[in-house]
C-alpha cells in the first residue's frame, strides 16, 4: 500500500470516528442523566445497567481518543471513567458533572478542529485544502478539462482522484478511499469495451461504487448505454458543478438519514421491550411509556417520529389518548399506529375516525411491524422535510431557521461558547434573472446551498432567509473565526462558473455577521448582521463586514 493511499485510509478512519463522536457523547449524556420527572425512581439494576453503559462508553473513548490524534479526550473519559469504577458509580455529586463537562468540552474541541482543517482558509497552500475531502474517481482523457472539474468539486469538499485512460483507474477501482466513480464517455465502440470491462469489476467488488457518466452527447441511445452499464446519473458537458456536487452528495448519502425516532405506549413491559427490540434491531430507535401520564415529557424528550399505542391503556384508552395528542399543533402530523388484540372491523375503523394513521392486531410478527412502522415514519419525514426546508434550495426555511437560532443560542449560554449569525446576500441578483432568465437565477440560488451545505459542519445551520439572502449559525464560533470561514466561502463562490444554455458568468455575494456573546439575543444578532450586511452592500459589494460590539 502506498503512502498517500495509507494516509487515506487512515484519514477515513480518523473520520469515522469524529462522524461517531456526537453520537457517542449523547448516549453518554443519557446514561449518566437520565429524564426527570418519572413517575417512580429508577431501580438499583437500571441505576447498575446505565453506570455499566457509561464506563463502557468512557472506556472506548479513552482507548480511542489518544489512536486517533485526540489525546485531550482520552485523558478526561479516562478520569471520567476512574470516578464511575466507585462503589455504585458516585464519587460524589461534585465529581461527575465537571468531569463529564471536561470530556465534552475535548470532544466539541475535536468535531471543530477536525471540520475547520477541511475548509480552505486564506493562506493556506491549495494542496492541503482536500487533505480530510471525500475522494471520488474521476476518467478524463481531457487534462484541462479533469483540472477544472478537480478545482470546483473541491469547492464542494470533494477530493478528486483524476485518471486519463479506464485502464488506469482498473487498478484502484477497489480502493476503499473512492466513494463514486466519474467517468467521461460517449460509448463509442472502442470506449464500450472498457465501460465494460469497469462495470464487470465494480459488480464483482465488496461494496458498490455510485457511477456517474458525463458526456458531449444528449442523445437516447446514449444515455440507454449509460443506465445499461449501471450509471445512476449522467450529465452533458459543460457540467454544471453544484448539481454534479448534488448528485454526489445524494448518491454518497453524504448526511445520511438519521434513525426514526418510535415512541411505544404499552403497558404490558414484556411486549413493550419486544416491539422495541425488534424496531432497535432494524436501525431505528425506541422509546418506552407504559403510563399516558407521562405523555407530555415523553413526547417533549424523545421527539417521535411515529407513535406506536395500544389500544387499551391505563387511565384512558388509546383512542382518547389520540385524541389529545391531536390536539397540539406540534404532533398533529406524527403517524400513529394502533395496537390491539380486538379483530372485530369496527375497531380500526374507529381508531381512524380519531386519529390514528394504521390498525395492527396483535400478535404482530416483527417483520411487518417494522415495514409499517419504517414506511409510515418515512413518509412522516418526508412531509416534514418538506414543511421545514426550502423547496428550491433543500435548506432551512425562515421559519424554521429562526427557531433553531433559538435553540443555539439557548445552547451556547448554557455551554458558555460563542455563537456566530451571518446574513448573506448574492449581488446583482436582479441582473441575472433580467439577463439569463429564472431558472439560471435559480441555479445560482442552489450553486450557493450546495456550497454552505459542502462547506459547513454538520452542527452548523445555514438556511434560505428569502428571494436572494441566505443565513447561516456557526456554532462553537466567534466573529474573527466566522469572519475567515466565510471569507474562504466568498472566494471560492466568486470563481464559480455557472453556465446556461450557453452563456456562463459568475456571481457574488456580500455577508455581515454578528456574534454571541458580544449581541445578547436573537433579535439584536439578526439586526447587526443586517446592519454589517448593509455596510457590505454600501462599500462595494462582494465583501463581509462584521458587526462591531454594542
Amino acid at each position: 500500500m502506498s503512502n498517500e493511499k495509507l494516509a487515506n485510509r487512515l484519514a477515513e478512519l480518523k473520520h469515522r470516528f469524529i462522524n461517531q463522536l456526537p453520537d457517542r457523547m449523547k448516549r453518554l449524556q443519557e446514561a449518566l442523566h437520565p429524564p426527570e420527572g418519572e413517575q417512580a425512581p429508577p431501580s438499583a439494576a437500571d441505576r447498575e445497567a446505565s453506570l455499566s453503559t457509561a464506563r463502557e462508553l468512557t472506556h472506548g473513548l479513552a482507548g480511542s481518543g489518544g489512536t486517533f490524534g485526540f489525546p485531550e479526550i482520552s485523558d478526561a473519559a479516562r478520569a471520567l471513567g476512574d470516578a464511575l469504577q466507585e462503589p455504585g458509580g458516585n464519587s460524589g455529586p461534585e465529581v461527575i458533572p465537571p468531569l463529564l463537562e471536561e470530556l465534552q468540552t475535548e470532544a466539541s474541541k475535536a468535531l471543530w478542529r477536525v471540520d475547520s482543517t477541511s475548509r480552505p482558509v486564506p493562506g493556506r497552500p491549495a494542496s492541503t485544502t482536500a487533505e480530510l475531502g471525500r475522494t471520488v474517481f474521476l476518467i478524463e482523457a481531457n487534462q484541462e478539462e479533469a483540472s477544472d472539474i478537480r478545482l470546483k468539486l473541491l469547492h464542494f469538499g470533494y477530493r478528486v482522484h483524476a485518471y486519463d485512460t479506464l485502464d488506469a483507474a482498473l487498478r484502484d477501482v477497489e480502493d476503499e478511499s473512492a466513494l463514486a466513480l466519474i467517468v467521461d464517455c460517449d460509448f463509442s465502440a472502442g470506449e464500450k469495451l472498457g465501460v465494460q470491462a469497469l462495470t464487470e469489476r465494480l459488480s464483482t467488488a465488496p461494496r458498490k461504487l455510485p457511477l456517474v457518466f458525463i458526456s458531449e452527447l444528449d442523445d437516447f441511445d446514449t444515455r440507454l448505454a449509460a443506465v445499461r452499464h449501471g450509471g445512476q446519473a449522467y450529465f452533458t458537458k459543460p457540467v454544471r458543478i453544484s448539481e454534479l456536487a448534488a448528485t454526489l452528495d445524494t448518491l454518497t448519502e453524504r448526511v445520511p438519514q438519521a434513525p426514526a425516532k418510535v415512541l411505544i405506549i404499552e403497558d404490558d413491559e414484556n411486549v413493550a421491550r419486544f416491539y422495541a427490540e425488534s424496531l432497535n434491531a432494524a436501525g431505528m430507535t425506541a422509546t418506552l411509556l407504559s403510563n399516558p401520564a407521562g405523555l407530555a415529557q415523553a413526547l417533549s424528550e424523545s421527539k417521535p417520529d411515529l407513535i406506536l399505542m395500544d389500544l387499551y391503556l391505563p387511565v384512558c384508552d388509546g383512542i382518547e389518548l389520540a385524541s389529545l395528542i391531536r390536539q397540539q399543533d406540534a404532533y398533529v402530523s406524527v403517524p400513529i399506529v394502533f395496537l390491539s388484540s380486538e379483530t372485530a372491523e369496527e375497531q380500526p375503523l374507529l381508531a381512524l375516525k380519531h386519529g390514528a394513521d394504521d390498525y395492527l392486531t396483535k400478535p404482530v410478527d416483527p417483520a411487518r411491524l417494522i415495514s409499517v412502522v419504517r414506511s409510515r415514519a418515512r413518509r412522516a419525514g418526508v412531509l416534514r422535510e418538506q414543511i421545514d426546508h426550502d423547496s428550491l434550495t433543500g435548506l432551512l426555511n425562515h421559519g424554521k431557521l429562526e427557531e433553531r437560532l433559538e435553540l443555539e443560542l439557548l445552547r451556547a449560554r448554557r455551554l458558555g461558547q460563542p455563537l456566530a449569525f451571518a446574513m448573506i446576500d448574492l449581488d446583482h441578483f436582479k441582473s441575472v434573472n433580467d439577463n439569463h432568465g429564472h431558472a439560471a437565477g435559480d441555479h445560482v440560488l442552489r450553486a450557493l446551498s450546495r456550497l454552505l451545505e459542502g462547506r459547513l459542519r454538520r452542527t452548523d445551520v445555514a438556511g434560505r432567509y428569502g428571494g436572494e439572502e441566505f443565513a447561516v449559525i456557526l456554532t462553537d464560533t466567534d466573529g474573527p473565526s466566522a469572519l475567515r470561514i466565510l471569507e474562504s466561502l466568498r472566494e471560492d463562490f466568486a470563481e464559480l462558473k455557472h453556465i446556461v444554455d450557453t452563456a456562463s458568468f459568475h456571481v457574488t455575494f456580500s455577508c455581515g455577521i454578528a456574534d454571541y456573546p458580544a449581541h445578547s439575543n436573537a433579535s439584536s444578532l439578526r439586526a447587526a448582521a443586517d446592519t454589517a450586511l448593509y455596510y457590505a452592500k454600501r462599500r462595494g459589494r462582494n465583501r463581509i463586514e462584521l458587526a462591531p460590539s454594542p
